[in-house]
């Protein structure tokens, strides 16, 4: 278990299916608000799009460099984020969608 991680943990996705998104929904109390989106890097991840509400909002890398205290699959780098405004009060969706085979999801 690792303090860092959502519940203690975090989850290797590691496979040959191409289905890696990743998807929420919540509801937005004000008319605008920033997304936090906190994720963790290792040197063999890849990079994902993040969409709201089906419109592109950005790209989230989720790759490290091996010099970096997470230099392996097993041990990433954790206190990685980014940030997304949002416009509109009421249901948000989002999805991240990944590039590549590997893909991390905190």
């Amino acid at each position: 278990m690792t303090p860092n991680a959502s519940a203690g943990h975090y989850h290797l996705k590691n496979g040959k299916s191409d289905v890696h998104d990743m998807t929420f929904t919540f509801q937005l109390q004000t008319a605008q608000g920033t997304l936090q989106y906190s994720t963790l890097r290792a040197p063999r991840a890849e990079t994902a799009d993040v969409y709201i509400d089906g419109k592109f909002a950005g790209t989230v890398s989720y790759q490290g460099g091996s010099g970096s205290p997470g230099g392996s699959m097993h041990h990433p780098t954790f206190g990685v984020s980014a940030e997304f405004n949002i416009v509109g009060q009421g249901t948000q969706h989002v999805r991240a969608a990944r590039h590549q085979r590997r893909c991390l999801r905190g």
